[in-house]
């Protein structure tokens, strides 16, 4: 939604508009996240939760020189069906077999950021796939963890074996095996350091 209120500057008509539009939002959606870490299924509220939500929400924003209501979704609360996973068990293993390298991320992900970084200054070429931007970016984590027993972003191949996440991306960079194992995929040594979508 990214809209900014700021608390110290609205009239009673602002906030009221803010929880008449807070309302609705958290009725039409299966999964809203507000920033300030509260979770609401909408479609299990009842009127007391909802109205519960309208009075912390109107005491958020009375309180706070500004706030920011970021509306997206943390699992969708949509069920994958298991041919859902399976099709995309089978996408992100075609992915993985191509490519000598490849990071499964999310945009705002810093860990991924620390990974793609690394990346980018040893010259690798890896394929990226941003789960947040992809149309099937939860089918495709869903079938990561069932493959990799990973459920976290970055999620990391190179010469299609599973690494892991950052921590095991930096572990084996500061032991001196990553470099080794990414010129041996072929990932290092090319002048590109992306590989193009697929």
């Amino acid at each position: 939604m990214g809209t900014v209120w700021s608390g110290k500057q609205l009239s009673e008509e602002d906030i009221q508009m803010a929880l008449s539009n807070v309302k609705q939002i958290v009725s039409a959606n299966p999964a809203v996240v507000f920033r300030m870490g509260t979770v609401w299924s909408g479609k299990q509220l009842s009127e007391e939760d909802i109205q519960m939500a309208l009075s912390n929400v109107k005491q958020i924003v009375s309180a706070n020189p500004a706030v920011a209501f970021r509306m997206g979704t943390v699992w969708s609360g949509k069920q994958l069906s298991e041919e859902d996973i399976q099709m995309a068990l089978s996408n992100v293993k075609q992915i993985v077999s191509a490519n000598p390298a490849v990071v499964f991320s999310k945009t705002y992900c810093g860990y991924c950021k620390r990974v793609k970084q690394l990346f980018s200054e040893l010259n690798v070429a890896y394929k990226l796939l941003e789960l947040d931007e992809e149309s099937n970016g939860d089918e495709i984590q869903s079938a990561l963890k069932e493959w990799t027993g990973q459920s976290t972003v970055p999620n990391v191949f190179i010469a299609g074996k599973h690494i892991g996440g950052c921590d095991a991306v930096m572990e084996k960079h500061r032991a001196g095996k990553l470099v080794p194992m990414l010129t041996e995929a072929g990932a290092i040594g090319n002048n590109s350091a992306q590989l193009s979508s697929i």
